[in-house]
């Protein structure tokens, strides 16, 4: 896989910021088609989406790099992965660097406290809701 790096520049109208995701599914079965991050882009962050069960190695490196506001982590049928990428972070001492937000349907409370994620959302428009709040405190 190759890597790539992001810069945010405000003159290109890009200073809304930067969001890192991927999607955690069991098994080969078709991913759900999740329309929201269209929706961010069009609302002025950059956002970048490193696929499918994608190692705890290639987000880090990708936190690195791009140091996103937010992480969004779309559970489909497992939170296994993002167990693991979570306790990675918090090895790597970057938990503090990005708010981590769990979304899919059958995330909730439960699932949040078990992983130690910041926060989950249900819908589409509870994440756009609550991923603009962060943002907007993260450039107060």
């Amino acid at each position: 896989m190759k890597d790539i790096s992001f810069t945010l520049s405000k003159r290109a109208g890009l200073g809304k910021g930067r969001i890192l995701t991927g999607v955690f599914k069991s098994g080969a079965g078709k991913v759900k088609r999740c329309g929201v991050f269209s929706k961010f882009l069009a609302a002025g962050f950059e956002v970048f989406h490193l696929g499918i069960n994608v190692h705890p190695s290639a987000f880090m490196r990708q936190i690195k790099m791009f140091s996103p506001h937010v992480l969004v982590l779309i559970c489909q049928d497992s939170t296994d992965g993002v167990r693991e990428l979570i306790e990675v972070i918090k090895e790597e001492e970057m938990r503090s660097m990005t708010r981590i937000i769990l979304y899919g349907q059958d995330v909730g409370e439960s699932v949040r406290d078990e992983v130690h994620a910041d926060a989950y959302a249900e819908s589409e428009q509870e994440l756009i809701d609550m991923v603009k709040e962060i943002m907007k405190n993260c450039f107060l």
